[in-house]
């Protein structure tokens, strides 16, 4: 597409087949493993059978940082599904945390646990929520 507001990641052999412009190369931070998100400008506010909501944190190098940043979910009665530290480039001892839960992201819980994590954290940031599929 024409339009610099579309991107894609793909292949070298895919850009020269479907004739794209390769804008950078090696994006990823771990090689053989590719994450991807969907974006729309819109929310869905509709209860399907399951959400889950995904967020990303960052706490202090501190004993016991994660258990508080953590402790509101446990409180609250959320399930936490994935949880994954990854370094922060160019800080010593400081990792972001990237987890998913099983909760709507209208839920009162939800809410209070976050306003309850934020003691303990430097910076929340809520990626959305998706409809959950499977058993994953």
């Amino acid at each position: 597409s024409d339009d610099p507001a579309e991107a894609a990641i793909a292949s070298a052999d895919a850009a020269a087949r479907f004739g794209l412009h390769v804008l950078s190369t090696d994006v990823g931070d771990h090689a053989a493993f590719t994450r991807f998100v969907g974006v729309a400008p819109y929310s869905r506010i509709d209860r399907a059978p399951r959400w889950r909501t995904a967020l990303s944190f960052v706490t202090d190098h501190q004993p016991g940082s994660l258990y508080h940043a953590l402790g509101p979910f446990h409180r609250h009665g959320l399930n936490l599904v994935q949880l994954v530290s990854r370094p922060i480039p160019q800080s010593t001892f400081r990792y972001r945390f990237d987890m998913v839960m099983d909760v709507h992201p209208q839920d009162a819980e939800l809410r209070t646990a976050l306003v309850e994590m934020r003691e303990w954290t430097r910076e929340i940031r809520i990626f959305g929520s998706y409809e959950a599929t499977g058993d994953h």
